[in-house]
């Protein structure tokens, strides 16, 4: 040990001694536990480790360590050394005392002292009479306090303390050893006395009557939905079943887990940390599960069914148990999964998050306490999921809610509350998705408190409140609205016109754009986009408005608003449609207003005044002159038809009131009646609105041409086909031409066969035919399957469906529309849809109504040998009635190909280049067993050795083999043990099954931890894979970069959205290309990636891994 000299400095001295002391003799702050041969084990609180203790080994060499560290220390650093442990001879005395008791158990072999407190040399009176106090009063604590007095036989200033703590929470720490033992009761005395010394003693008084209350051992605030289902099905059984046990994980595991992470905090974390607990903890919803338990326990009847037998029930008894547990089953409290409360806390009370750990604390203090139980549970649980995606919007956010709360006091928490007490319901499925939608899209400060000014507006007129739903179009409002208050007048012309409630978001945008400062139009606007039907409404975003800038850009908003409000819907979003095809032209024609050339001659015969719209009518309108006498003939008739009527008239003049007809005539062409000029100005301004409908009518003949030429160069045929002229052909058109080239081409060749005569499929496209041959020379008669079986009729007179496999590629293409999936066109995976028209191994089955319209939906593929292979079923009616609809189909179709319908099995690519796989669903049923309860509770114990021979027994006759082996990877309870997974390793080199499932089963043991097995099974596809689905699947990624970083690095370069990284707006991306630097040695690149995805879209939990990263990387300070 290197002495303290006088050139060293003292901070530099005490930093080299502390780390002596805690180095060799820091043991002595903890207790001994057991004897191991010639050692002895001692527990020792260290806040470093991930459970807040280590246990040491002491034997004769580490006591003699401590001895001689002892004895240098006092020699080498006497500045220092009062100031680290007060008097160097009081603490030389204790640390002796100690070493004796523990050099004599290791020489003589002699047991330790089992309390210290009762030795007079080595506690003062007092500490020693308080220890007798605490066990006195309960002697259940012995051995805590017995573990107290080895932690404080060193340094003594805090045993007071402690023995006063533990008095104090007594009846927590019994009812703890109860639970967890006493070893584990020992460790947690010793942790949570070091942590109230720092923290303050009263900090922790929540937390100990949290585990003073019995319910927290036995109380899960989960599964109870799932437990009741179990409890039915064993009451519903023919044969006696035992009822289940209880599975969810009652509350106190979990907030021992996060007391454990408390402890290793720094002092400023552990208190956010358990300041948080203290304002957000479960209380209410611990009850009410509590109690819900409490009555499933009674309405089962389990313990009378334990003494008594099931055989011996009644059938009244089992039917009211049955009833009462439906009841129950429905009525299950909020579920909160613990561990991911207590995850919430850990994230929120992290120092980079100080700022909205405090907002949110403050908040919570504000929620009025008239709302449903939990609610400041939920809410807090909320936010610290916002957090580390948007910690200062967020905190904006609460800072802007707190106010509102403020602000809310005086009113009904009810009403105040209203937008987010959907959210607090346990049946809500996306809760506080107001909150999301606010964070997501309002993202300054000001919009922020923007946002609660104009609720605060609403509600001082609508009695009643509003909803979420309501609340969410507040959003787009606000985007444009100059002010908070003119955002509320608008929603409050939507309330008024009874639209406030209707899924308007989007359409909110657009009107606000089309209605300009014409405001007292909003509303009517809104109320004709809403005419078109929901799927259509995507195109608001894309053709009508392209089409509302081109006007706005040519001045003329007013004549788009005139043409909506006159019921044209229809025509501007096909007229969007051409100008979303036209994009990239030049030539696109621009809706300018006409220039007038002056009044036609006829235009005479009518007032000067009217003279100007007249002229603008007649320079685009085909026919001027008729359209005018159309729209003013009942006003102003012209001279020539009045002398025309009073010609016919004059034939039939004996009859009186044809001579009063023909006198008023006659006076009518020697004396014009003059008219007012309100009249003059209504008969100007439908004029007005007739030369706009004329401009808009030529600028459309315009665009139609324009549009006709580009769709023909685009499908490569003299003339735009017939069925290329709706709305709707016309948004697939141009929903194809953004997909990326490869399969904007395919499109393209699908559109160009669907202009000729039928077939309009890609079976003699050369991949296509290689298989439908493959096929034959198995035996197959693919005719069936190519050409279809025709219609199949289902169902009563009523409400009849025909099912029926499509041939026409325009509705194939619109599989995902019908049913706003994935696959819809501009959809993420509408690319797919692409592979299902092209691929002759891949069918859509629909069913249609007897008016035509689609109301069921199933794809269909074919493996290499021939089975088919059915796909989820999507349905607007009964899915389980439409399930078997589509079995029967199927079931007649593979009769006719001489096939069988098959679980799963690999699907290959043919024409196109990828294709998204959902899952098969297996609709025949043929190993039902891979759902039956008793078969997956073996496979969960099954040992590894025996898992084959419980596969092939299951599997009999059927080997495991190229069918079976896809089926056995698609069955969670084996995936989720990796030792059951690497079992199948040998059959699935022999058997490889289909990419995407391969992808499924290595990303479910990456989640678990086995990387190395994940790459073991689908590293040689990894790279392939990511190149098809364009790198988008986080996990592959970090495979690939784990293993082969160069070759991640090269995938994930070949898929950025630019030519740099500064491009790529996937924060996912940039995370894994970072890892894959820093893999690669190149720390100033990796930071610099860190850096950026940070700033891009990721995951709170990449966020916080990339920011680890670079505090890892950062260089030490001076």
């Amino acid at each position: 040990m290197r002495a303290h000299l006088s050139g060293t400095s003292n901070k530099a001295a005490a930093g080299r001694a502390m780390l002596v002391l805690r180095r060799h003799l820091g043991w002595t702050a903890g207790y001994p536990t057991t004897r191991v041969g010639d050692a002895l084990c001692w527990c020792v609180p260290d806040e470093r480790s991930g459970s807040g203790l280590q246990t040491v080994t002491l034997g004769r060499r580490e006591v003699s360590r401590a001895q001689r560290t002892a004895n240098e220390l006092r020699r080498e650093f006497p500045r220092v050394l009062p100031k680290l442990v007060g008097d160097p001879e009081l603490w030389r005395r204790r640390v002796d005392l100690v070493l004796s008791h523990v050099k004599a158990a290791l020489h003589e072999r002699k047991p330790l002292p089992a309390d210290l407190f009762e030795d007079p040399s080595q506690y003062a009176r007092h500490p020693r009479a308080l220890a007798r106090e605490v066990v006195s009063a309960e002697p259940a604590l012995k051995q805590v306090v017995a573990a107290l007095s080895w932690v404080h036989a060193v340094e003594q200033d805090g045993v007071l303390a402690s023995l006063a703590w533990v008095q104090r929470h007594a009846e927590s720490l019994v009812a703890l050893q109860g639970e967890v033992g006493l070893e584990q009761t020992r460790a947690w005395a010793v942790l949570l006395t070091r942590l109230a010394a720092r923290l303050g003693a009263q900090r922790l008084d929540l937390v100990m009557a949290w585990l003073a209350d019995p319910r927290v051992y036995d109380t899960p605030l989960s599964g109870g939905h799932e437990h009741a289902g179990a409890v039915l099905g064993a009451l519903r059984a023919r044969r006696p079943k035992p009822l289940p046990e209880q599975r969810a994980t009652p509350f106190a595991r979990p907030l021992l887990e996060w007391l454990t992470w408390t402890t290793a905090q720094d002092t400023r974390t552990a208190k956010r940390a358990l300041e948080t607990f203290e304002i957000s903890a479960p209380k209410e919803l611990l009850s009410a599960w509590r109690g819900w338990w409490d009555a499933l326990e009674r309405a089962s009847q389990s313990r009378l069914a334990q003494r008594i037998g099931r055989a011996e029930w009644s059938d009244a008894r089992k039917a009211t148990a049955i009833r009462s547990i439906l009841e129950l089953r429905n009525e299950t409290p909020r579920p909160l999964k613990a561990r991911d409360y207590f995850r919430c806390i850990e994230t929120l009370a992290a120092p980079i998050q100080r700022h909205a750990c405090r907002a949110a604390t403050l908040t919570l203090a504000e929620l009025p306490q008239e709302l449903p139980r939990g609610a400041a549970t939920l809410f807090f649980m909320h936010w610290a999921m916002r957090a580390e995606e948007q910690p200062a919007r967020l905190t904006a956010f609460l800072d802007a809610l707190r106010r509102y709360l403020v602000d809310g006091r005086s009113h009904s928490a009810r009403r105040w509350m209203r937008p987010w007490l959907d959210s607090l319901r346990p049946e809500t499925r996306w809760p506080f998705m107001l909150d999301r939608e606010v964070l997501a899209n309002l993202s300054s400060k000001r919009s922020l408190h923007g946002f609660f000014e104009a609720l605060r507006h609403i509600h001082g007129t609508v009695i009643s409140g509003i909803d979420a739903s309501m609340a969410q179009n507040l959003i787009p409002l606000l985007q444009h609205a100059k002010s908070p208050e003119r955002a509320a007048q608008l929603f409050l012309e939507l309330h008024q016109a009874r639209l406030a409630d209707r899924d308007i978001y989007d359409t909110c945008r657009l009107a606000i754009q089309i209605t300009g400062e014409a405001t007292a139009q909003f509303a009517a606007v809104v109320e004709r986009l809403l005419e078109l039907e929901h799927d259509e409404r995507r195109l608001l975003r894309g053709g009508l408005g392209r089409l509302v800038s081109a006007f706005d850009e040519a001045g003329r908003l007013s004549s788009l608003r005139s043409l909506l409000l006159d019921g044209n819907v229809r025509r501007l979003v096909a007229a969007g449609q051409r100008i979303e095809l036209l994009k990239r032209r030049k030539d696109l024609p621009a809706p300018v207003r006409a220039m007038a050339h002056g009044a036609p001659p006829w235009a005479a015969e009518y007032p000067e005044a009217l003279h100007g719209p007249i002229a603008r009518l007649a320079a685009t309108h085909e026919a001027p002159e008729k359209a005018t006498v159309a729209l003013l003939g009942t006003d102003l008739p012209r001279a020539s038809e009045l002398m025309a009527e009073l010609a016919a008239l004059r034939h039939r003049a004996d009859d009186v009131r044809i001579a009063r007809r023909i006198t008023n005539l006659e006076q009518r062409l020697r004396a014009p009646p003059r008219l007012s000029q309100s009249k003059l100005d209504k008969l100007r301004a439908k004029l007005e609105r007739a030369a706009e409908r004329a401009d808009f009518d030529a600028w459309e003949r315009q665009l139609a041409e324009r549009t006709d030429v580009a769709l023909a160069e685009f499908l490569g045929v003299p003339q735009r086909p017939e069925w290329a002229n709706g709305e709707r052909n016309l948004a697939l058109v141009a929903a194809l031409t953004e997909l990326p080239p490869d399969f904007s081409a395919l499109g393209q060749q699908l559109l160009r066969v669907r202009c000729g005569s039928r077939p309009w499929d890609l079976r003699d496209h050369p991949a296509n035919r290689r298989f439908l041959e493959q096929l034959r020379a198995r035996g197959v008669n693919v005719d069936p399957w190519v050409d279809g079986i025709g219609p199949r009729a289902f169902g009563g007179e009523s409400d009849p469906l025909t099912l029926a496999l499509e041939d026409d590629p325009l509705e194939v293409l619109r599989m995902g529309a019908y049913f706003e999936t994935c696959l819809a066109p501009r959809a993420f995976n509408f690319f797919s849809a692409v592979t299902n028209a092209a691929d002759i191994n891949k069918r859509v089955l629909y069913a249609r109504n007897s008016l035509g319209q689609v109301r069921g939906r199933c794809l269909l593929a074919l493996t290499d040998a021939g089975d088919i292979v059915t796909f989820h079923p999507y349905c607007h009616d009964t899915r389980e009635a439409f399930s078997t609809k589509v079995m029967q189909f199927v079931s007649e179709l593979a009769d006719s190909m001489r096939v069988v319908v098959v679980p799963a099995g690999g699907i290959r690519n043919l024409v196109a280049l990828a294709w998204y796989d959902d899952g098969p669903v297996d609709l025949a049923g043929r190993f039902a067993f891979l759902r039956d309860a008793a078969f997956l509770e073996r496979l969960t114990a099954v040992p590894p050795g025996l898992l084959l021979a419980e596969l092939e027994q299951a599997f009999a006759p059927q080997p495991l083999n190229e069918l079976t082996l896809p089926l056995v990877l698609g069955v969670q309870a084996l995936t989720s043990r990796p030792e059951l997974v690497a079992q199948l390793l040998p059959h699935i080199r022999k058997f490889p099954p289909a990419p995407e499932l391969l992808a499924q089963t290595a990303r479910q043991l990456m989640t678990q931890g086995e990387v190395a097995l994940a790459w073991e099974i689908f590293g040689a596809y990894a790279e392939r894979f990511l190149e098809r689905t364009d790198a988008h699947d986080s996990l592959i990624i970090e495979l690939l970069a784990t293993f082969s970083p160069s070759r991640a690095l090269a995938v994930l370069r070949a898929h950025r959205k630019g030519r740099t990284w500064n491009h790529e707006s996937d924060g996912e991306r940039l995370f894994w290309a970072a890892e894959a630097h820093l893999s690669l040695h190149r720390k100033n690149k990796a930071a610099e990636l860190y850096r950026l995805s940070l700033k891009a879209y990721a995951s709170s939990g990449t966020k916080a891994r990339a920011r680890s990263r670079l505090a890892e990387l950062a260089p030490p300070l001076a």
